[in-house]
């Protein structure tokens, strides 16, 4: 992980889920927001910063009672803990609906389907439209900026 002042980058060296051999995904990278309470970038550094002290693995997600990495099971239940407290009806959708909710909002927002296939790394429209496309329920009255994913997504 390399963090400047706008942006943080995770470069990935193991296959990931939608990763093959011979076309491994390449870097992910956080970019600032404009709202700080909303901003990956800012919660990122500021998360770091308050567990420094705590930590007893060198895992990005660590446990608050343990102060050790976390296993999947406890992510997706922190992810399920967001969705509820985000409004979003739990018994429709799981910890494994973000990446549906994110490229659909960005899609609804006007996101390109070429940009969005390629921050989810997907090779095929037919992947998204099969299996993420849904209908989202924008703001009324909010503008998006059609040009960057993460204003399209957190303006939903």
């Amino acid at each position: 992980m390399e963090t400047s002042s706008k942006t943080v980058v995770f470069t990935m060296n193991c296959l990931q889920k939608t990763d093959r051999i011979g076309r491994i995904n390449q870097n992910i990278t956080l970019e600032t927001y404009k709202k700080k309470e909303l901003c990956p970038v800012y919660t990122l550094k500021y998360y770091l910063k308050a567990t420094k002290k705590l930590r007893k693995d060198d895992y990005l997600l660590v446990s608050f009672r343990t102060w050790r990495k976390i296993s999947t099971s406890t992510l997706a239940r922190w992810l399920k803990i967001v969705l509820t407290s985000s409004g979003i009806d739990v018994t429709k959708f799981q910890a494994h609906s973000f990446r549906g909710a994110s490229t659909s909002a960005a899609f609804s927002a006007g996101i390109t389907l070429d940009t969005i296939m390629k921050t989810a790394n997907w090779k095929s429209a037919k992947t998204f439209k099969k299996f993420y496309l849904r209908e989202v329920e924008a703001k009324r009255g909010v503008k998006t900026c059609k040009k960057k994913y993460i204003n399209a997504v957190l303006s939903v």
